[in-house]
C-alpha cells in the first residue's frame, strides 16, 4: 500500500496541476488512443492454433478493441498451463505489442479465481469448507466425532432462546420439547465445474499462495519480461468467501441453508480480534437471540470473514501484482443488492481498494441497478484511480443490436466505467462453446466490422469524462453493515433479500440513490471500515467544512435506511457538525451503534427529512449548492430520468446528460448550470463538436435541449470558442418523403435454412419422433448412460490429462428432414462440425465431404451437396457415427441461393424473391438469415437543393443500418432518434442504399425458447415443459417500418 500513501500525500498537488490544453483534448478526441477502448474477454474454448490466434489479434484490432483478456472458458482442449498454452500466451502477446493493443492475462480455467482449473483443488487442504449446523430432536440426534460443538436450545420459529452447550452424552437428558444444533466442518459440494472439485478456501493463506505459485510465478517464468509491459497486467473474475446461510453456488434447492463460510484458523483468528470465543456463540449466527434481529456476535463474525478473505486472498494477490509491476483489475461476485454482497464478500468498497483498475460486473440488458458503479466510482474518485473496468454484455443473446450496447455503455460511462470488458469474443464456437453466454463479440457476428463505430464512440467518451475532476460535494454513507448485523437462517434468496427487515434496507437503498441522481445531485458512498482509516474533518481552500475521505471532499454527508452504524462513524460525524458541516439524516436514525443498541446516533446534529425524494432532493440541493438541475421546459418539474455528471477541468466545465430511460424521450428541455462561458456540444458518434446558443438566468446557463430516448448529451462550458466547433442553426422541415418498397435487394451472405429437428436411430432400432438436435444428444447420453454436455461439464483439457480416453460406444443415425419446393438450379453448400467423426449421405445418396472452407466460424465446415441429390418433396440428410463421450452432436445448416417458407416446424425450400417489403424479413423468405440484406431504395427527385436532408428509419431490427456502404460517405444509422443526415450523400445519386446489418439471432438461437428469453445463458437452450416449442422463435428482422426523408 505504499504507492496509494503516497498518491495520497501528493493528490492536492497534483490535483493543481495545469489544465489540459484544447489542442491535446481536439487530437484525443478526433483520433482516441486504445486506452480508452473495449477490451474483451477473448474466449479460449476450443483447440487453439497460433495461426488462428494470430488472426483473429487482428480481428479485434479491426473491430476497434483496445487489447483483449485471454480466458480460458468451456471447451478448452489445449492445455491449461501447459506448454503450448504459455506459447500461444506469448505469441499473442508480442501480435498485440505490434499492433498497439494491451495483452492481459486471465488468472483462471472459467471461474472463479483461485483454483487453477481444480490444479489447486485437488489437494484437500485448499479446498472451501463450511461450518454446517445440523438441527435435530434430542431422540433423533446420533453422536459423531464430526462434529465441533453441540448445542442444547429452545426454537420459536427463528428464535433462539436457553441455548447452552452440551456433550454428545448430556443429549438424552433433554427435554422433548428442545432442539439439538449440532456443528461440523465440511467441504464444499464438489462439481463438474470444477473439474471434478471444489471451489477453493480463499480465507486460507496456504491456498492463495499455492495458486500464485502455479499460476502467476509460472506466467512470470514462461512469459519473462513480457509480464507488466507487452502483458500489462491480469484480470481475477468473482473470488469469493463463500456464501453466507444461502443456497446460492452449495447445489442446495431454494431452501433454508445451514451454512457459513470456515476456514481452518478462524475460531482462533475470531478470538484474536473479537476477543472471545466464536465456537460458544455459533446458534446467535443462524437465529435470532431472544427474538432480536440485530446482533453483535452476527456483525463480528461478518466482519471477521471479510477481514480474513481480504488478508488472505486479496492483498497477496496486490502485493505480488504490485512487485512484480503488473496491474490487477477483475471484480468480485455479486455486486447487484447490499444482500448479495454481504452474502458472498461482505463489503465490496473495501475490496476495490487493492485493485489497481477495480472493476464491476453488470449482466444482461435490463440490469438498471446504477449503484453498483456508483459504489465503484466512489472509491475510484477517493483513493485517485483512474481506470475503472466493467464486465458488461454478458446474458445478452444475439439479439443485441449497437442500441443495446450503448445503452449498457452509457449509464455505466457516466458513472466512471472507462474500460468495457466485452462478455464475450470467442475463438471457436464449437460444441458446447456456441452456448456460453452469446452473442460473442467477434467475427461471428455479421457486424463485426462495424464494430469500430461503437469503440471510437466510447473511446471519445471515456476520454471527455475523464478529464478534470468531478463536482461532487456530497457523501452518502453506505449502509451494507446494517444487512450483515441482521443475518440468520432464511435471510437470502440465493443472493436477494430473505426477510422485511433487510428487503427494507434494499428499498431504501434504491430510494435514496433515486432521489439524488434522479434530481441530479452527484453523490460518493462512503464505506465505514474505510473512513475510519481515510476519513478526516476540515476546510477546503474556501474555508468550507469538509468531510474528506482520501482524495475527495465533501460538504453534505447524507446518512439514512441504516439499523447500525459504527462508532467511528458516530463519531466523525459529530465532528464534522462541530466544524460546521452539513449532514442530512433521511427517515429514522439508526437505533444500534457497533450493533448494539444505542441513541448516539440520534444525537448527530443534522436536518432530518422523511424517505421521500421530493424533500431529499429539496434539503440536499439547498445544503449542497449541486450545480445541474434538467427541467421540463413547460411545467418546471425535474426529470428524474436524466442523469447528470459534472466536472472541472481549470476553468473548463464539463457536462454529462443521459436519459437513462429506453421508454420515454424529452422534447423540450432546460438544462440549468451554474457555470459561465460558451457552450458546446461534443458528438462522440461523429468526432464533430457544435458550438451552440444559450441563456443567462440568474448567473446560470440554460441550455435547451431534447433527449430521444436513452440518449446523451456531453458539454464544454468554457471562456473561448472551442477551435474548430461548428454553429449549429436550427432550420425549418420542409416536407417529408416516404420512401416505400418494394425494394430491389442484396445479400452478404447465403440464404440459411437451419436443420436442427431429426428423428434418432441409435444402434439400428426403431427412429424417435422429430426432437430438437440438443434433446438428441441428451437421449444418446441417457442410453450410454454418459453425464450431459452443459456449460459446467469437465474441461476437455482436463479429461484429456487426468481421466482415461473415450472409446466408441455404438452406432447412431439423426435423421434431418427438409423440403423442397421448386429443385435449385446449382449446388447447395451444408455447414456442419468435426465432419471426420460422421458419414453423410442425403436420400440414401453418399455426400463426399471435401472440405469448402468454413462458415461463420471456423468450426463449422462448409461441404457441397449436388443439385443432383436433391429432390422435390421431403429430403431426408442423414448423419451415422459411432458415438463417444467427447463428441459434440449439433445443427447442421444449409446454405444456398433459395427461400425458406415455414409450416410450423416444416422447413421448406423455394426461389427467392425477386424483391423484398418493408416488414418482417422472417415471413419473406429469410427465417434463418442473418447476415447483411442491401435495400436499394430509388430516389424519385432531386434532393440536391435541400440545405439539410435527414434520414429517419422509423423501425427496423438488425445491429445497425449502413448507408451507402463502402463508398467514401458512409453513414452509420444505429440508435435513437434513429436519424442521420445524408445531404452529401444524395449529390447525384438516384439511388439511396440501406444496408441492414442483421444480427445472428435466428441462425444460432435459441430457437425453441418460449417466451422469446430474457437472458441467454447454456441452460436457455434445453427450456423444458411450457418454455418449448419445437416451432421457430424468430426475432423480426430488417427495416420494419417506411424510411423517410426528412427536407430541410
Amino acid at each position: 500500500m505504499k504507492k496509494l500513501v503516497v498518491l495520497l500525500f501528493f493528490w492536492p498537488i497534483l490535483l493543481m496541476a495545469q489544465q489540459t490544453s484544447i489542442e491535446e483534448i481536439l487530437y484525443k478526441f478526433d483520433e482516441p488512443g486504445n486506452a480508452f477502448r473495449g477490451k474483451p474477454f477473448w474466449s479460449w474454448n476450443g483447440e487453439l492454433e497460433e495461426e488462428e490466434l494470430i488472426r483473429q489479434v487482428h480481428v479485434l484490432k479491426e473491430m476497434g478493441m483496445g487489447g483483449f483478456f485471454m480466458h480460458s472458458r468451456t471447451g478448452l482442449k489445449t492445455e491449461y498451463l501447459g506448454d503450448k498454452w504459455f506459447d500461444l500466451i506469448n505469441k499473442c502477446a508480442d501480435e498485440a505489442e505490434k499492433l498497439g493493443l494491451e495483452a492481459w492475462l486471465y488468472d483462471e480455467d472459467r471461474w472463479p479465481s483461485g483454483l487453477a482449473g481444480g490444479l489447486v483443488t485437488r489437494y484437500p487442504e485448499y479446498r472451501a469448507r463450511m461450518m454446517t449446523m445440523e438441527v435435530t430432536s434430542p431422540s433423533e440426534f446420533k453422536a459423531d466425532d464430526k462434529y465441533t460443538a453441540i448445542f442444547s436450545c429452545r426454537l420459536d420459529n427463528l428464535d433462539l432462546s436457553d441455548y447452552k452447550r452440551i456433550t454428545a452424552g448430556e443429549v438424552r437428558k433433554l427435554d422433548a420439547d428442545q432442539t439439538v444444533l449440532a456443528f461440523y466442518v465440511t467441504e464444499r459440494k464438489s462439481g463438474s465445474f470444477y473439474n471434478g472439485y471444489t471451489d477453493v478456501d480463499r480465507m486460507s493463506r496456504e491456498a492463495t499462495d499455492y495458486f500464485l505459485k502455479i499460476t502467476h510465478e509460472e506466467y512470470k517464468k514462461r512469459c519473462g519480461d513480457r509480464i507488466g509491459t507487452s502483458i500489462k497486467g491480469i484480470f481475477t473474475d468473482e473470488p469469493h468467501r463463500q456464501a453466507v446461510m444461502s443456497n446460492f453456488g452449495s447445489g442446495e434447492s431454494l431452501s433454508t441453508s445451514h451454512h457459513i463460510p470456515w476456514t481452518g484458523v478462524f475460531a482462533e483468528e475470531f478470538e484474536k480480534r473479537m476477543g472471545y470465543d466464536l465456537i460458544e456463540k455459533l446458534p446467535e449466527i443462524f437465529y435470532r437471540p431472544n427474538g432480536k434481529s440485530v446482533s453483535r456476535i452476527k456483525w463480528d463474525y461478518m466482519e471477521t470473514a471479510q477481514q480474513l478473505f481480504i488478508e488472505n486472498w486479496l492483498i497477496p494477490y496486490y502485493e505480488w501484482c504490485e512487485e512484480n509491476n503488473f496491474l490487477l483489475t477483475g471484480h468480485f461476485l455479486h455486486e447487484d443488492y447490499l444482500t448479495s454482497q454481504a452474502v458472498v464478500t461482505g463489503s465490496l468498497m473495501r475490496m476495490y481498494e487493492y485493485q489497481h483498475y477495480p472493476g464491476v460486473d453488470v449482466i444482461g440488458g435490463f440490469n438498471r441497478k446504477f449503484w453498483i458503479a456508483k459504489q465503484v466510482q466512489s472509491v475510484a474518485r477517493q483513493l485517485g484511480q483512474e481506470f475503472i473496468l466493467s464486465e458488461m454484455y454478458g446474458l445478452s443473446g444475439w439479439q443485441w443490436n449497437f442500441a443495446d450496447h450503448k445503452y449498457v455503455g452509457d449509464w455505466q460511462a457516466l458513472f466512471g466505467i472507462n474500460i468495457r470488458c466485452h462478455h464475450l469474443s470467442w475463438y471457436t464456437m464449437e460444441g458446447q462453446a456456441k452456448r456460453d453466454y452469446p452473442a460473442s463479440i467477434m467475427h461471428q457476428s455479421a457486424w463485426y466490422k462495424d464494430y469500430d463505430f461503437i469503440e471510437t464512440y466510447y473511446a471519445r467518451l471515456h476520454y471527455l469524462l475523464s478529464l478534470g475532476n468531478p463536482v461532487c460535494d456530497v457523501l452518502v454513507v453506505n449502509p451494507v453493515e446494517s444487512v450483515w448485523s441482521q443475518v440468520r437462517i432464511g435471510w437470502a434468496k440465493g443472493v436477494a433479500p430473505g426477510n422485511p427487515e433487510i428487503l427494507k434496507l434494499e428499498q431504501q437503498y434504491v430510494q435514496l440513490f433515486n432521489a439524488l441522481q434522479g434530481n441530479q445531485i452527484d453523490f460518493d458512498y462512503g464505506e465505514e471500515e474505510m473512513m475510519t482509516r481515510l476519513a478526516s474533518v476540515g476546510k477546503n481552500t474556501d474555508g468550507i467544512p469538509v468531510l474528506r475521505i482520501g482524495n475527495a471532499a465533501y460538504k453534505t454527508v447524507v446518512f439514512g435506511g441504516m439499523t447500525t452504524m459504527r462508532s467511528s462513524t458516530v463519531d466523525l460525524l459529530k465532528e464534522f457538525a462541530a466544524a460546521g458541516g452539513k449532514i442530512v439524516q433521511v427517515g429514522d436514525a439508526p437505533g444500534f451503534v457497533d450493533s448494539y443498541p444505542s441513541e448516539a446516533a440520534k444525537e448527530i446534529t443534522s436536518r432530518t427529512v422523511p424517505f421521500e425524494a421530493g424533500d431529499i432532493a429539496t434539503i440536499v440541493r439547498e445544503l449542497s449548492g449541486t450545480p445541474v438541475e434538467a427541467v421540463d421546459a413547460g411545467t418546471g418539474q425535474r426529470i428524474d430520468d436524466i442523469f447528470c455528471q459534472v466536472r472541472k477541468d481549470g476553468d473548463r466545465t464539463i457536462l454529462a446528460a443521459l436519459n437513462v430511460s429506453r421508454e420515454n424521450s424529452y422534447n423540450d428541455v432546460k438544462l440549468r448550470i451554474n457555470a459561465g462561458g460558451i457552450v458546446s456540444e461534443w458528438d462522440c458518434e461523429s468526432g464533430k463538436i457544435f458550438q451552440l446558443e444559450t441563456r443567462e438566468k440568474d448567473g446560470s446557463l440554460i441550455i435547451p435541449v431534447s433527449f430521444a430516448k436513452a440518449e446523451e448529451h456531453i458539454y464544454t462550458i468554457t471562456p473561448g470558442v472551442i477551435p474548430g466547433s461548428l454553429k449549429r442553426k436550427d432550420s425549418e422541415q420542409l416536407a417529408e418523403i416516404p420512401l416505400s418498397g418494394p425494394y430491389s435487394y442484396e445479400l452478404d451472405e447465403p440464404n440459411i435454412c437451419v436443420l436442427d429437428l431429426a428423428y434418432l436411430e441409435i444402434e439400428d432400432k426403431s427412429k424417435s419422433d422429430l426432437t430438437e438436435i440438443l434433446r438428441i444428444d441428451q437421449k444418446i447420453r441417457d442410453h450410454f448412460e454418459l453425464p450431459y454436455r452443459s456449460g459446467n461439464m469437465i474441461q476437455p483439457w482436463f479429461k484429456k490429462k487426468f481421466h482415461d480416453a473415450p472409446g466408441p460406444l455404438g452406432k447412431v443415425r439423426i435423421h434431418f428432414p427438409f423440403y423442397v419446393d421448386e429443385l435449385p438450379g446449382s449446388d447447395l453448400i451444408f455447414g456442419m462440425e468435426t465432419p471426420h467423426e460422421f458419414t453423410v449421405t442425403l436420400n440414401g445418396q453418399k455426400v463426399t465431404l471435401e472440405d469448402q472452407g468454413w462458415w461463420v466460424d471456423i468450426a463449422i465446415r462448409k461441404f457441397t451437396i449436388p443439385a443432383g441429390l436433391i429432390r422435390e418433396g421431403e429430403n431426408i440428410l442423414v448423419q451415422e457415427f459411432e458415438f463417444r463421450d467427447d463428441l459434440d452432436i449439433e445443427a447442421l445448416y444449409l446454405l444456398g441461393d433459395f427461400s425458406v417458407r415455414l409450416e410450423g416446424n416444416k422447413k421448406i425450400l423455394g426461389a427467392l424473391p425477386e424483391k423484398i417489403s418493408v416488414g418482417d424479413l422472417t415471413g419473406q423468405g429469410f427465417p434463418f438469415y442473418t447476415g447483411g440484406v442491401t435495400y436499394k431504395i430509388p430516389l424519385m427527385d432531386d434532393y440536391s437543393g435541400y440545405r439539410k436532408v435527414i434520414l429517419e428509419v422509423p423501425d427496423f431490427q438488425g445491429a445497425c443500418i449502413k448507408v451507402d456502404p463502402g463508398k467514401k460517405n458512409e453513414k452509420i444509422l444505429a440508435w435513437q432518434p434513429n436519424q442521420v443526415e445524408i445531404t452529401d450523400n444524395l449529390k447525384g445519386s438516384q439511388t439511396l442504399t440501406l444496408k441492414v446489418i442483421l444480427t445472428r439471432s435466428n441462425s444460432f438461437g435459441p430457437l425453441h425458447h418460449v417466451p422469446f428469453a430474457t437472458i441467454t445463458a447454456p441452460p436457455t437452450y434445453l427450456s423444458r415443459g411450457k418454455n418449448f416449442t419445437k416451432n421457430y422463435m424468430l426475432y423480426p428482422s430488417g427495416i420494419l417500418e417506411n424510411p423517410r426523408l426528412l427536407l430541410y
